[in-house]
């Protein structure tokens, strides 16, 4: 959906009547010097910034050109050229539905500030998508709806007064079991000093606020009773924002510490207490931190391959270990991207991927087939289509290969936590845990890539690059400008060079008969060549092959 202020409508008439009131000279030519391509201009921008694309295309493809290099055209043909302009952005905004937003109303949509305030934000995470989906409805008249998810909301207030009084939680009980079972606890809190006297207080009045918003509010709204105008909607905004206030003075929200006030995500290690290795839960951190980062590199190819992720640590917290981080976007070239808030629609893309990354391993135990690898490559694509900020709606998926490395580094970095500690990924959307029992190794992960493996064995020269003094017989060469890796299985030539029969050292070349391993990927792409030494024909001194490669024609 396209956002932008009326004045463009009166802009682009405004340019249009001027360029219509313009004279030509006396040869029929636009004046030296008019403001005619100016106007043009204004005229691009503007369509251009309401969505009228097939009016920017004739502006740029048939009334721009003609002013190229200084060019006066003719009067007639600018002015043939605008009346068909004319047409043409009537035709578009025939086929557009445009919504009028009051003035007064435009906070409610736009939020430049959290509706119910920072600290109600910081306290109460989970409720920040209902309060800001419940301002739009008000914004664009949808009072139910607004009512409806006002109450999603006021349940997360809910949900934490019944755990501040260490109330059982099951909403699917209904309100009402709850609201019971928090004023039976409410009764047996202590009164031993003005501190606790005045909580038992505010609890006694809050679970009454909240019985009042069940019995007036929310059950009419989910039992299809009852109907809401726009003033009666406002007020049970106010009323609800007023009661969160209170719970974000009193209560502990959804978290024991409080949040960062800026923060998109976080990573939480509860650890094991008075257990051995402790800098296990440092390391996996790093590492978990480190993935992250690559990983969002990734994700933000499928939207645009210019805008650079860069992770800011925004605080630590101890007990368990809790980093909070935010998002920050760079853009080397945002040319092919939309006007407006892309870096707040592609930060929150960025969290809403690991969270689905996270919350898919967590479903299983490892990876068993490249079908369930695809729909969760299908399920990422979903997200960077939804952020709509590209003006060409081009969109790639994550390569296979690259995400199926950054499940094996999350799984590598949790895989250095114990058994008795738990990790997750906490974001504005919920929660995800890491699954520390999810295996997977390098070669399971690159049989779901492999279609097929080609295998050949040619004569070459390999230049030394280290050779194994370790008696393990793995080598490493240079070979076509790449270090490669290559088993030598020629024992007997192993036994004379460990022997000290020969000297073999780097820069030396080694001509040999080897077998070559093609792995292909299912897009028919090369995705690594395997080398393996089956017999050493000859050892080429570094001068000679210096040589005999300066001969080659």
């Amino acid at each position: 959906m396209e956002i932008f202020s009326a004045s463009f409508f009166y802009m682009i008439a405004r340019a249009l009547d001027q360029v219509g009131e313009m004279k030509g000279d006396e040869n029929g030519l636009i004046p030296e010097g008019s403001e005619y391509s100016t106007a043009f201009n204004i005229i691009r921008g503007n369509c251009e910034s309401i969505g009228l694309r097939l009016s920017v295309k004739y502006i740029e493809d048939k009334i721009i050109p003609l002013f190229a290099e200084n060019k006066r055209p003719k009067m007639k043909t600018i002015q043939k050229d605008v009346s068909v302009l004319q047409d043409r952005i009537q035709d578009e905004m025939s086929l557009a539905l445009f919504l009028h937003l009051p003035s007064d109303k435009e906070g409610f949509y736009i939020q430049e500030a959290p509706l119910f305030g920072k600290k109600v934000t910081a306290a109460f995470p989970s409720a920040i998508f209902d309060i800001e989906e419940s301002g739009k409805c008000i914004a664009l008249a949808r009072h139910t709806a607004a009512v409806f998810h006002l109450m999603r909301v006021m349940e997360v207030g809910l949900r934490c007064l019944a755990s501040d009084l260490s109330v059982a939680i099951d909403l699917d009980k209904g309100w009402q079991i709850i609201l019971n079972s928090a004023t039976s606890a409410v009764k047996t809190l202590k009164e031993r000093t003005a501190e606790e006297k005045k909580h038992k207080e505010f609890c006694a009045e809050a679970a009454a606020h909240l019985s009042s918003v069940k019995i007036a509010w929310r059950n009419p709204v989910m039992h299809v009773r009852g109907t809401y105008t726009g003033e009666q909607v406002e007020d049970i905004f106010f009323s609800c924002s007023v009661i969160y206030a209170s719970l974000g003075d009193e209560i502990e929200g959804e978290s024991m510490t409080p949040k960062p006030l800026d923060f998109d995500f976080a990573i939480e290690i509860d650890f094991e207490r008075e257990s051995p290795d402790p800098t296990r839960v440092f390391r996996s951190m790093t590492a978990l931190i480190e993935s992250f980062e690559k990983l969002d590199r990734e994700l933000v190819q499928s939207v645009d391959i210019s805008i650079n992720p860069i992770l800011l640590l925004e605080d630590i917290e101890a007990g368990s270990l809790k980093t909070w981080f935010k998002n920050v976007l760079e853009s080397i070239d945002d040319s092919s991207l939309k006007e407006g808030e892309w870096k707040k629609v592609v930060g929150s893309y960025l969290v809403k991927g690991k969270y689905r990354i996270i919350n898919w391993m967590d479903g299983r135990s490892t990876i068993t087939s490249r079908k369930e690898i695809k729909e969760l490559e299908e399920g990422l694509l979903r997200l960077a289509e939804e952020t709509d900020i590209k003006k060409m709606p081009v969109y790639a998926p994550v390569p296979t290969s690259n995400l199926l490395n950054r499940i094996l580094e999350i799984h590598a970095a949790t895989e250095i936590l114990s058994k008795k500690d738990a990790a997750k990924l906490i974001t504005p959307d919920g929660e995800a845990r890491f699954n520390l029992s999810f295996e997977a190794t390098p070669e399971s992960l690159q049989e779901l890539l492999v279609k097929e493996v080609i295998k050949s064995k040619p004569t070459l020269i390999l230049k030394v690059k280290k050779p194994d003094y370790l008696g393990q017989s793995m080598w490493e060469f240079r070979y076509e400008g790449h270090s490669i890796i290559a088993k030598i299985l020629d024992v007997g030539w192993l036994n004379q060079f460990q022997n000290r029969e020969f000297d073999v050292r780097p820069q030396d070349a080694l001509r040999v008969h080897a077998q070559a391993e093609a792995h292909y990927g299912h897009d028919g792409e090369l995705i690594k060549v395997e080398y393996t030494i089956l017999r050493v024909l000859e050892i080429i001194p570094y001068d000679r092959f210096i040589q005999e490669n300066l001969l080659e024609p």
